[in-house]
């Protein structure tokens, strides 16, 4: 017989038991959940963003033949603002979990803050769909399908992604030479005039059917070899060039006479013209190129590429090879020689002197250092007895297969204008004395095992 005690414990057992069974009015966060399917960036032909229902953007083209901002102006789209958004659908995106139903203002998801992203496809439906909301820590956001008030957390790459001034998209590109084989690079500055490099194509191609150019020159100096590495990297700048924003035509930052003016030619004939202001702002400098309505403002590095005179492109090379011609190195500093060679399976031991540890690390970076080994400067106007290169303090030697030995001598230390240590050096007995810094000096010598001079 039950007590009062135990009727009511087992009524309320009961009314407890009856709760679980009442529906959940809450959604499930993980049941059904939507996926948005993959598009690849190559089939997106249409892209717009609306904010608050009346801001939109529309951009129309194809990845290959490039985009057009059709609205709120019309403009070249800007590629590389478009990657990372077309990026964000390139795989199927499955929401994460479904968070609420309506209440869409409490994530930024109700018609006032909404971000509406559609991507098309060749048609006049979106193949993608969805809004974007506030963001969640961890890298997803709140998200919703468009026409439906369920409210679900995705990746799709922030909302600062989509949540941007109309101009973000206008193509930003001062030039867009990328992979362009130029011949002709002409810089023009009122302190040194014009000084003109060029380069002629070899009669022989490459694995994928480019012509292989020769070594550049200095039209009217046939006494200046420049430094190669050097102008391969300026003629690379300055043909992909990209600004963080772009201003009127009529912006002046100092066009008369403005800072540099640069030439560019390719293998095509094609020729593009750009002229750096004098204005600098905030480690920014400007930029226009002919033909083009719009200035640009881009890093003060890129104008500093096209200032320099013709000493500044002297060749600064010490010692070229291949890592795998190399049978010994050896050091001499007037201590025990230290001789490392390397075996046929490529393992490097030292032999002289006899039974030391060789510490391969180190010895590889020594290897792979002067393989390409480059100065930091030149030192004009100093002699080689100047430089305590009569004397050397060390001597590095590297000695190859089937070619002539390779010879690095160190002299004395310096200290600069800025207070940096640096010591000269030359190729083996040349005339030529240059400057290396004191760090890459002290790496030299402990791959032999030496501490710093």
């Amino acid at each position: 017989m039950l007590t009062r005690r135990s009727q009511a414990l087992l009524g309320l057992t009961l009314a407890f038991g009856g709760l679980l069974l009442v529906p959940d009015c809450q959604p499930d966060p993980v049941a059904d959940l939507p996926t948005l399917p993959a598009l690849a960036r190559e089939d997106v032909t249409r892209v717009e963003i609306t904010s608050g229902q009346v801001n939109k953007v529309v951009i129309e083209g194809d990845w290959d033949q490039g985009y057009q901002v059709l609205q709120p102006y019309q403009a070249q789209a800007d590629r590389m603002s478009l990657r990372p958004l077309l990026a964000a659908f390139d795989e199927p995106v499955t929401m994460d979990l479904r968070v609420d139903r309506g209440h869409l203002e409490d994530y930024l998801l109700d018609d006032s803050d909404g971000i509406v992203v559609e991507l098309f496809a060749g048609a006049t439906v979106p193949a993608i769909s969805l809004v974007v909301g506030a963001d969640v820590p961890g890298g997803s956001s709140f998200v919703r399908l468009k026409d439906s008030d369920e409210v679900y957390r995705a990746k799709i790459g922030g909302r600062a992604r989509y949540e941007v001034e109309p101009t973000h998209w206008k193509n930003r590109l001062v030039t867009d030479w990328e992979g362009v084989q130029i011949l002709g690079l002409a810089l023009e500055t009122p302190d040194f005039g014009v000084i003109a490099f060029e380069r002629q194509p070899t009669g022989e191609v490459d694995s994928v059917g480019q012509p292989k150019l020769g070594q550049w020159g200095v039209l009217g100096r046939p006494d200046l070899i420049p430094d190669q590495r050097a102008m391969d990297a300026t003629a690379t700048s300055l043909a992909v060039l990209r600004a963080s924003k772009a201003v009127s035509s009529d912006f002046d930052a100092g066009w008369d006479p403005p800072a540099s003016r640069v030439t560019m030619m390719d293998v095509d004939g094609r020729s593009l013209q750009l002229e750096f202001g004098q204005l600098s702002v905030d480690g920014g400098a400007y930029v226009r190129r002919s033909g083009v309505e719009d200035v640009y403002l881009v890093s003060s590095a890129d104008r500093a590429l096209t200032l320099k005179g013709p000493m500044d492109f002297r060749n600064l090379s010490l010692l070229s090879f291949q890592r795998e011609d190399v049978a010994r190195i050896r050091l001499d500093d007037g201590q025990l020689p230290v001789v490392i060679e390397q075996d046929e399976q490529a393992l490097w031991t030292t032999v002289e002197p006899a039974h030391v540890d060789t510490d391969v690390k180190q010895v590889i970076f020594v290897v792979n250092t002067l393989a390409q080994l480059r100065a930091h400067g030149i030192a004009d106007g100093v002699t080689p007895a100047q430089a305590g290169l009569d004397r050397p303090s060390a001597v590095i030697t590297v000695e190859l297969a089937g070619a002539p030995a390779q010879v690095l001598e160190i002299g004395d230390s310096f200290l600069t204008d800025q207070g940096q240590r640096r010591f000269y050096v030359r190729v083996g007995g040349g005339q030529g004395v240059y400057t290396y810094d004191q760090y890459g000096v002290a790496k030299l010598l402990a791959g032999f095992g030496r501490g710093a001079l």
